[in-house]
């Protein structure tokens, strides 16, 4: 490696030195080829065979010129030494070597000579010292330039947040990272790793959370949604940034009020009846006092009416915009799985006593001495039969599904063990148990993909529901797990649509929007995308310009043509018509006041009566629409870039746990952060390595 560097190095310096030559003519001898060249500063002639000759001609001859445009003094080491650096932090991070390993014999033997030269070179670097601060300090410094590099993307855009907290040997964290689009792709960043070292109140979570983005210079006003699991302190979390944001806008309200409230509701009359109306159906649920105030405020009207002004303003504008600005969302693979565990627990005493058999029976497969029976006696194939644990994912399918392959195994001990026997006389009721659970199984696997979007995720919802039916209709069914795993889909159904966030989602994906037909629904979906919109339009950069290059991706999942088909019938149906997607020019957004809630009648209206096939890209579908409806072109950007899930999150805590673990429990929690910051924004690393480098170059030159 260091020859190769160090002939890299020649190079540099003869091809500027060949700058100052001009090819004169090739000439073939005993030895080989024999290139001339004349120098162009004083026409002597050279032989270049050697790029060495033309180094020194240069040198000896022009020797001003050589060191002002040729020689590239003291690079070499400094680039080595900024390289050994970044090798190091390099093994540290992306390669998950623990720092001993530098500390190791053999590795310091590797370096010792190159280290030798750096310090002879004036480029002191210690890396014998067994706490290694050179290294840490640049593992450090590359580290903030990732969040400085992070600070700039988010800069004015709307991003949606993952969050999630696990323990490991006494160190509790919590994890955040953040998604949005840009030029059309998904973006994931982590940024955030912090230890948590009081109880996990919502208050104090929120508080993190809040205090990580702020240190990116992300206000609360650019969270479009928390992705969390169901606990009840994130959904307590998700309310407190709400706050927080409220806090925030009336803290602005008092020192702008004119920026937050239009001119037009700045004089309202009093003889309005439209609101009188409305004013006294608040008051209907409010407590006495206040009814008594403003009905008095009303009757005498005249005397009270900058305060009654005051309050009608505030009334429209509390009812005519969204009041949730940070949308929860609920990790959808958790809610798949509480969906599945709910339906397991409901099965009758056959159905669990049956669970319980498959249990005990893969528990005695995995033990040593059956192995030994299995492999030696009865000369079969062993199979390994994943236990069965509450607090793992999907974790009673896979130990069905490793049963249902040791037939053979079972059919052996069957013929001296009751409990086989009775196992292999319900080989159908397993078998069936199998088939079922597959279907959330596989739409659990399609989830933690890191770009599916809510209504990706709503579809997958409908497509199990969909085989699930088929099950129910089936003439022999053994168990009742299809059924009941039905009930409790088809029950959370309504939640997810009671989510703001989905219903925009949902209902700006032309593949499943005939789904939102309840006119609460869209009022609901008018009012969260206005109030986004107008989010959006304070926070975006009037200079920034979307390039949506990469919207031709399809459904990503795994859907085979079975699973596409379903859908597709499914909607078929219903009535509706397949559309065609027809790309037109694109054109940005206008950035000026407009209704959203009349544009998406419109587009709801332009697309009635027809869908977008299931295994088309909502992306794209955008794209082609971008010049029809460039604001919910903006807007579908943004939700589309709502992670339906934590599995990004749930990534970097198996990097936590590679991390930190039994052998390596000693490293401080800003250490580990940093480590966890380079190896997850890995992209950012090489392109911070390089400009370092370039730095060093042009900074010696």
């Amino acid at each position: 490696m260091e020859q190769e560097q160090e002939q890299n190095q020649i190079k540099s310096i003869t091809s500027r030195a060949r700058e100052y030559f001009v090819h004169k003519e090739t000439n073939s001898t005993e030895k080989g080829k024999q290139v001339i060249y004349a120098c162009s500063l004083c026409n002597k002639l050279i032989n270049g065979t050697k790029p060495s000759n033309l180094i020194s001609h240069m040198k000896c001859v022009h020797n001003d010129i050589y060191k002002t445009k040729i020689e590239i003094k003291g690079t070499s080491y400094a680039v080595k030494c900024l390289e050994l650096l970044q090798n190091c932090v390099e093994k540290v991070t992306i390669n998950k070597e623990p720092f001993r390993n530098i500390l190791k014999s053999a590795f310091q033997k590797l370096i010792a000579k190159k280290v030798c030269k750096l310090n002879a070179a004036g480029h002191a670097l210690n890396l014998s010292n067994k706490n290694l601060p050179d290294v840490k300090s640049h593992l450090k410094a590359t580290a903030n330039k990732i969040r400085d590099r992070i600070s700039s993307e988010v800069k004015g855009r709307m991003i949606s947040v993952m969050v999630d907290i696990a323990s490991k040997h006494s160190l509790s964290v919590l994890g955040i990272s953040i998604q949005y689009i840009k030029d059309g792709s998904h973006v994931i960043r982590t940024i955030g790793l912090i230890e948590l070292k009081e109880r996990h109140t919502a208050d104090y979570i929120a508080d993190l959370i809040h205090s990580c983005l702020l240190s990116y210079q992300v206000e609360i006003s650019q969270i479009v949604s928390l992705t969390t699991d169901n606990a009840a302190n994130m959904g307590a979390t998700v309310k407190r940034l709400n706050e927080i944001f409220e806090q925030s806008e009336d803290e602005d309200e008092s020192c702008e009020t004119e920026e937050f409230i239009p001119d037009n509701l700045n004089v309202i009359h009093i003889s309005d009846e439209c609101y009188e109306e409305e004013l006294y159906e608040v008051l209907h649920e409010s407590d006495d006092a206040d009814k008594e105030l403003l009905n008095d405020l009303i009757d005498d009207s005249d005397e009270h009416t900058d305060l009654l002004n005051q309050l009608v303003s505030d009334f429209k504008r509390k009812y005519t915009t969204s009041l949730i600005y940070v949308n929860g969302v609920s990790c959808a693979a958790h809610t798949l799985q509480l969906a599945v565990k709910e339906a397991i627990n409901s099965l009758n005493d056959g159905g669990r006593n049956f669970l319980a058999l498959c249990r005990a029976i893969g528990k005695f497969i995995r033990l040593p001495n059956t192995k030994c029976i299995i492999v030696g006696q009865a000369n079969l194939k062993y199979k390994w039969v994943r236990p069965d644990v509450t607090t793992r994912w999907s974790s009673t399918y896979l130990m069905l599904a490793d049963l249902l392959e040791c037939e053979n195994v079972v059919t052996f001990f069957a013929k001296s063990e009751k409990q086989f026997a009775l196992l292999l006389k319900k080989w159908d009721v397993l078998r069936e148990l199998v088939d079922v659970l597959a279907v959330p199984y596989n739409a659990t696997i399609a989830l933690q993909q890191p770009h599916y979007t809510l209504s990706d995720f709503y579809g997958k919802w409908i497509l199990m529901s969909i085989k699930l039916i088929k099950f129910t209709k089936e003439e022999i069914r053994h168990t009742e797990i299809a059924s009941k795993l039905l009930k409790t889909l088809e029950k959370r159904k309504g939640q997810l649509l009671d989510n703001p966030a989905m219903i925009c989602a949902v209902i700006l994906d032309p593949r499943y929007s005939s789904e939102i037909d309840h006119a609460e629904k869209i009022r609901l979906a008018k009012l969260t995308l206005s109030n986004l919109w107008e989010r959006y339009n304070l926070k975006m950069t009037v200079s920034e310009e979307h390039e949506h290059n990469e919207n031709d991706r399809e459904v990503e999942g795994g859907d085979g043509e079975d699973d596409i088909s379903l859908l597709n019938s499914y909607f078929a149906q219903k009535g509706l018509r397949q559309s065609v997607l027809e790309p037109k020019p694109n054109r940005d957004a206008s950035k000026r006041n407009i209704d959203i809630g009349m544009l998406l009648d419109k587009f709801l209206n332009d697309i009635a009566g027809s869908f977008l096939r299931c295994d088309q890209s909502v992306m794209k579908f955008w794209q082609a629409k971008q010049n029809d409806y460039p604001e919910l072109f903006e807007l579908s950007m943004v939700l589309n870039g709502i992670p339906p899930t934590q599995a990004t999150v749930e990534r970097l805590f198996s990097i936590f746990g590679f991390l930190y673990n039994s052998w390596r429990n000693q490293l401080s929690p800003e250490l580990l952060e940093d480590m966890i910051l380079i190896i997850t924004n890995e992209d950012l690393f090489k392109i911070i390595n390089k400009e370092d480098k370039e730095a060093v170059h042009s900074g010696i030159n």
